[in-house]
């Protein structure tokens, strides 16, 4: 066989390879099908992942085990509505009350539940730096194995010094790092969802009844090193002179 077949020989294998991870990457929608149908099927994959699949923590944890850490005296701006102070940072078609995600249950404010104030948001550079704290201090006063925070992140970026401290009854802490796209997504841009052991990303609905345009939460799992102590509370901290601003949405713990 001579050189010229065998190159061509190859380049039809090259081009088989290719067209076949395309077509696995990109399918074509069957002839009964609409382009529509195809995008929401793949969408509902990413939506349905967190409602399907569940921390392996969680799966493990007992129901009656679950507690809320109560943030209502402390939230002040209101992400689900236009009443009362708001951000950049919106989420109108967000379910509240009760939720489950990956296992986890959450309690999400109710803007009317609270006077219009639905999350603890911190300051930065970008995120009302004169207006809001840097730093708010959340009584827990028990014990917890493990806890699941549902936050979100404004200009989310790696810099800065930011941090949730969790405080023992007998004057130790432990300190949880926060950095911009390792433990939290951005709340607007998708390349930026984060799935990993310990941070999943939660879908929410950027306008009514879509099912393909979502904004970002993200859920932080934290195990607790020392689940024998009583946590006396959690200090959420941001950097008010770098860019990116947190909001803290919801916490829950588990008992053990």
């Amino acid at each position: 066989m001579s050189t010229k077949t065998h190159l061509g020989v190859a380049f039809l294998l090259l081009f088989s390879t290719v067209s076949l991870a395309w077509e696995i990457l990109n399918p074509r929608p069957l002839e009964s099908q609409k382009q529509e149908e195809v995008i929401i099927k793949g969408s509902e994959r990413f939506v349905n992942r967190q409602y399907e699949e569940k921390f392996p923590l969680a799966e493990k944890l007992k129901e009656q085990g679950w507690f809320f850490v109560d943030l209502k005296p402390y939230c002040n701006v209101n992400i689900f509505s236009e009443a009362g102070l708001t951000t950049p940072v919106k989420y109108p078609y967000m379910n509240v009350g009760k939720q489950v995600f990956y296992g986890v249950p959450f309690e999400i404010i109710p803007p009317e539940s609270n006077d219009n104030r639905t999350a603890i948001a911190l300051a930065s550079t970008y995120l009302l730096t004169n207006t809001l704290p840097d730093s708010v201090e959340v009584p827990v006063g028990r014990k917890s194995v493990v806890f699941y925070f549902l936050h979100t992140t404004y200009y989310t970026d790696p810099s800065g010094q930011q941090y949730y401290r969790i405080n023992y009854e007998d004057g130790t802490s432990q300190e949880i790092k926060i950095i911009g796209r390792v433990h939290c997504g951005d709340w607007y841009h998708a390349d930026t969802r984060i799935y990993t052991e310990d941070v999943h990303y939660v879908l929410v609905p950027a306008a009514k009844d879509s099912k393909t345009f979502h904004r970002n939460m993200h859920i932080l799992q934290w195990k607790n090193p020392f689940p024998e102590k009583v946590v006396k509370s959690i200090i959420f901290h941001s950097d008010r002179k770098a860019p990116m601003g947190i909001f803290i949405v919801a916490v829950t713990g588990h008992a053990g």
